[in-house]
């Protein structure tokens, strides 16, 4: 399962983009995720400076793939509020799904990227994702995603 509840946060406060990604960032460290937070946050960080991970219809998929990163790992935030993202839509974003990955995990990343895309263009996810108010409502739906690591 590519989803932990313990990396699942409902109704989370955050002030804007940066502030979103840092918070997502401590989660994933707090987790025994990231050996460094503040190098990882830099690197998503880089990332989204190149260009934006907001795809749309209220979604960001902010990503990093880095030495920092000791396992394969999403964490979602589902936001009380939300923010701009300076996405492809210029819709602000209200769910976010932060992927970390291992730098020697190349194959892996793309393939996750793909499974949580392909998932989110399901009818019907979006709604369901956005009218949901708990850890377990969201981890339910996140079940869905299909993904096979070989």
């Amino acid at each position: 399962m590519l989803f932990d509840k313990k990396l699942i946060r409902v109704n989370a406060e955050t002030k804007d983009k940066w502030d979103c990604l840092k918070k997502m960032a401590h989660l994933l460290a707090l987790n025994d995720i990231l050996t460094n937070e503040d190098e990882f946050f830099a690197s998503v960080k880089e990332r989204e400076e190149f260009i934006s991970t907001g795809i749309g219809y209220g979604i960001a998929v902010p990503h990093g793939r880095s030495n920092v990163a000791k396992s394969l790992a999403i964490a979602v935030f589902h936001l009380k509020n939300t923010i701009d993202f300076n996405s492809l839509d210029d819709k602000p974003v209200k769910l976010l799904f932060m992927v970390a990955v291992p730098e020697k995990y190349a194959s892996e990343y793309m393939k996750i990227l793909s499974a949580v895309s392909k998932f989110l263009h399901i009818p019907d996810t979006i709604n369901n994702l956005f009218s949901v108010n708990s850890v377990d409502q969201i981890y339910e739906i996140l079940k869905g995603v299909e993904y096979e690591n070989k």
